[in-house]
């Protein structure tokens, strides 16, 4: 899927519940790309998930295991409330979830920015790097394709990617000098 299998960006992924019993969204699209090699930042974390005999996965015939996994991160997909002629409507989808991943690491930029260290820069090898940055989410699957899809498990997954941003613990991280990607 395009553009979130490309290794030149940070594909964001959906949960829905409350912090603590937060689970991945069914509408969390997700897998590997069959155009994209696995970058050598990721390669871990995806051999890890295709090794975990806990990862309920749907059958080979469905999805490919060779390419660059995704989403990378997650964010909260259910029940935004937006302003659609003046009424206030709830809505869902990554497209909510994607720009609160964009709000919350410009966030940790601007932070870190104000007490004179360097922006995050790529953060895709560095969120692979120190995944404890991230909260990570068990549970909830998204089915396609005439399965009941990939289901979130410890550490990577096709569906919440690493987890759900921790502000505190993304300030904190120390970015590497420069990636290759």
């Amino acid at each position: 899927m395009w553009p979130a299998a490309s290794p030149y960006v940070t594909a964001v992924g959906g949960t829905g519940g409350l912090i603590g019993a937060e689970k991945g969204a069914g509408l969390s699209s997700g897998g590997f790309s069959y155009l994209w090699e696995t970058p050598e930042w990721q390669k871990e974390a995806v051999a890890t998930f295709l090794n975990n005999t806990d990862a309920d996965q749907p059958d080979l015939e469905v999805y490919t295991q060779a390419g660059r996994g995704f989403p990378d991160i997650s964010a909260q997909a259910i029940d935004y409330m937006v302003l659609y002629l003046d009424i206030p409507t709830p809505v869902a989808g990554t497209s909510a979830a994607a720009p609160t991943v964009g709000g919350i690491l410009s966030l940790v930029n601007d932070k870190r920015i104000a007490a004179g260290q360097p922006t995050l820069g790529f953060v895709n090898p560095l969120l692979y790097k120190n995944p404890t940055s991230l909260n990570d989410i068990v549970g909830g699957n998204n089915p396609g394709c005439g399965s009941k899809g990939f289901t979130a498990v410890r550490g990577w997954d096709p569906i919440t990617g690493l987890g759900t941003p921790n502000y505190e613990a993304l300030a904190a991280l120390q970015p590497a000098a420069s990636v290759v990607v």
